[in-house]
């Protein structure tokens, strides 16, 4: 009796470690309703050499996201998408290099976000809300300094 608990002691162990890495990795999502569309700052990043570019300016429209590099906007048309909770993580066919590409896509508006931005607003409100002290009156440094020409 003491072995089969256990026994699912273990397995229940295993499949909650299993089910979590799953949710740490990130769900499969989708945008065929949309619901990702928006303005995004992205970073590509190329699968063989792992070199990644500077954060760029993108916007996703179903499938296909159009990436404001300097040169001219580029669209590409991503093939898998996932939600990482801090971001947006999609795979891209780079046409000029012939290799794939992971596109980091972050909005700062996910979960982590928005604790830092309430971070950040509650220390700006701290610092305003400071009084602002009054001018100190000048006080004479000597005895001397403080008589007048007509007294002795």
């Amino acid at each position: 009796m003491m072995i089969h608990k256990f026994k699912l002691t273990l397995f229940t162990m295993m499949l909650a470690g299993t089910l979590s890495l799953q949710a740490y990795a990130g769900i499969n999502a989708s945008n065929e309703d949309g619901d990702y569309d928006g303005r995004y700052t992205i970073v590509l990043e190329d699968n063989k050499t792992k070199e990644c570019s500077e954060p760029l300016e993108a916007t996703l429209e179903g499938n296909f996201l159009t990436v404001k590099h300097p040169d001219g906007d580029i669209t590409y048309k991503i093939s898998d998408l996932y939600d990482r909770r801090t971001e947006l993580e999609g795979s891209i066919y780079n046409n000029k290099t012939k290799s794939y590409m992971t596109v980091h896509m972050d909005d700062h508006s996910h979960i982590f976000h928005k604790d830092k931005q309430v971070k950040e607003s509650s220390k700006k409100t701290k610092k305003s809300s400071k009084k602002k002290r009054k001018p100190s009156v000048s006080v004479p440094s000597s005895p001397a300094d403080s008589h007048t020409e007509g007294q002795l």
